[in-house]
């Protein structure tokens, strides 16, 4: 399963959940599959909204692809998110905003 986190602030310390415990990159959002929520300090999904407009969050498109000389066949997925998303977090240590913003550099982590 592929995992993917957000961290709309750019991974300021403290800035959402501390992915992989290393105090190194944070998310205040995750999509785990085929479903996005919200992260905190410390908290995994915290309960917040994300408002993707009425567009799809994840296109998950499997597909069969061969690698290698071994012909071990994999799983492809495409995640599609709109650039106009927003979240609105108010637990303690939530983010409210652009998951994207134009303004300053944003964190993007797959795990």
């Amino acid at each position: 399963m592929i995992y993917m986190g957000i961290n709309s602030t750019n991974n300021a310390p403290g800035s959402g959940f501390n992915l992989y415990g290393l105090n190194d990159v944070y998310s205040n959002t995750a999509i785990e599959a085929n479903t996005a929520f919200t992260q905190a300090n410390n908290t995994w999904n915290s309960g917040g909204t994300i408002d993707v407009n009425n567009n799809f969050i994840i296109s998950v498109v499997p597909t069969a692809v061969i690698y290698g000389s071994n012909n071990a066949a994999t799983t492809e997925e495409e995640i599609s998110i709109p650039l106009d998303s927003t979240q609105k977090d108010t637990s303690t240590g939530g983010f409210t905003g652009n998951l994207f913003p134009s303004s300053h550099p944003f964190t993007v982590a797959f795990f």
